[in-house]
């Protein structure tokens, strides 16, 4: 929703880079769900909370993040077909990639540093790449 937002605030079409743009946060920050709903998922049952991550053993979780950072990925890529430039592409995909790696640590570690440092931040380091970069 924050991808889009901001277009329908400026009254803006949605056009077809937005639809690329916003599906690939959306499955970017649907991959940082999972490693929370993970890291929770013990008091999300007791609670009764239903998630994905409580229904899938680990190796459904698993494909899940990986599906979740693939279609991010993929999505981004897409970008290339509306015009948005390689290096504003590669920008995008950087968090994904990092993400993706991190994701083994992530699931053996329950700091709230790494969860609402590093995690959270991957959600705005690419519009602080591009802020700080010459594009």
């Amino acid at each position: 929703m924050t991808a889009i937002m901001p277009v329908f605030i400026a009254g803006e079409h949605f056009s077809h880079e937005m639809k690329w743009f916003a599906a690939s946060r959306f499955f970017l920050i649907y991959g940082i769900c999972i490693l929370f709903d993970y890291r929770d998922r013990a008091d999300d049952k007791q609670e009764g909370i239903r998630t994905m991550v409580n229904y899938f053993d680990e190796t459904g979780v698993n494909r899940l993040f990986v599906f979740s950072i693939i279609a991010c990925i993929i999505f981004t890529i897409g970008l290339l077909f509306s015009g948005v430039s390689l290096l504003s592409v590669l920008i995008l995909i950087i968090p994904g990639i990092i993400l993706y790696s991190i994701y083994p640590l992530a699931k053996k570690n329950t700091s709230d540093y790494l969860y609402y440092f590093i995690l959270d931040g991957l959600m705005m380091l690419s519009a602080l790449l591009m802020a700080v970069l010459p594009i």
